[in-house]
């Protein structure tokens, strides 16, 4: 159950950005009653300030577990292709935002297809969506560069 509702917290969020207000504004207060349903308090928090930037933060954090991060990754990939820009948007920032609390080193796949995904938006027609990918794909290269570098630091401090 609380799967499936995952799931619908992230298409409500996401559609918060719709382009129409009535979309917007229905999706946001059905997101308030998930996050009551669920009792995440600091969720109905953002969601009452009208903190829009900080809600798919809290979500992230709501539940730290890698699976539950990529659940929400995949729930969220297929809004990457919505004919809505504003929601295309919101999901690059979303899957970068989630993708930072994975790691390389612990969901290796989920990543790659987040990349492979990310590396498609190249031709969108919305300039915006074509240019937040890119500084996605470069801010999760530079993440992934540093956790190898890390772990190399790591096999050498072991072996002295």
């Amino acid at each position: 159950m609380k799967k499936a509702i995952r799931g619908v917290v992230v298409s409500l969020f996401l559609h918060m950005n719709a382009e129409s207000r009535s979309v917007a504004e229905a999706s946001g207060k059905a997101l308030l009653i998930c996050a009551k349903f669920l009792g995440w308090r600091t969720l109905k928090r953002v969601i009452k300030k009208k903190k829009t930037w900080l809600i798919g933060e809290t979500l992230l954090k709501q539940d730290r577990s890698s699976t539950c991060v990529e659940d929400y990754v995949c729930f969220s990939l297929h809004y990457l292709w919505d004919p809505q820009a504003s929601v295309r948007v919101e999901a690059i920032r979303f899957i970068g935002t989630a993708a930072r609390h994975l790691g390389w080193n612990q969901s290796k796949r989920t990543l790659e297809v987040v990349w492979d995904a990310l590396n498609c938006l190249d031709y969108d027609p919305d300039p915006s969506v074509r240019s937040l990918a890119g500084q996605t794909l470069h801010i999760l290269q530079c993440v992934r560069e540093l956790e190898r570098s890390r772990w190399s630091c790591r096999g050498l401090c072991f072996c002295c």
